[in-house]
């Protein structure tokens, strides 16, 4: 019984990761998809707009001529997805071309490290010990440079 049990339990999570794999691999798709019909109307706008005009930033992007930094990220949220990983997620920001994502180890590191630039809004964070206490920032980045840091969540790692 418990060796039927065990089995139905493994098929089960063979099932789960198989439905990940496959959520992921469409959003990844509809992510390709979007990020190549903003590139064609950003395309479109360089036919339309003079490098300096301001309207660009009426479509939440950077005047050409005159880049100003990303506006700040509103919201970040850092919650546990198992054992030593925390899931973190934030929200866009005005200008944003690019993400930096901060931790610092409460009581180990000094300061801020820099741990990722993730092209998405989510990271996930491996490998941490259970237990430790852990402070997480992000900052939005353009070709002008890093825009304020969101909000700071502290929190202890999940185990």
């Amino acid at each position: 019984t418990l060796q039927e049990q065990l089995d139905t339990a493994r098929m089960l999570i063979q099932s789960r990761e198989a439905e990940q794999t496959s959520c992921r691999d469409a959003r990844d798709a509809d992510s390709n998809a979007l990020r190549a019909e903003v590139s064609g109307v950003i395309g479109e706008l360089r036919d339309l707009l003079t490098l300096a005009d301001p309207r660009w930033e009426l479509f939440g992007l950077n005047i050409p001529a005159n880049p100003t930094v990303p506006e700040a990220i509103a919201s970040l949220t850092v919650a546990a997805l198992g054992t030593g990983q925390e899931s973190a997620e934030w929200s866009y920001a005005v200008r944003m071309e690019g993400t930096r994502l901060f931790l610092k180890k409460v009581g180990i590191d000094e300061d801020f490290i820099n741990i990722a630039d993730p092209k998405d809004l989510d990271y996930l964070m491996k490998n941490l010990t259970p237990g430790t206490t852990i402070s997480v920032f992000v900052r939005a980045h353009n070709a002008a440079g890093d825009g304020p840091a969101s909000p700071t969540i502290t929190k202890v790692v999940g185990a």
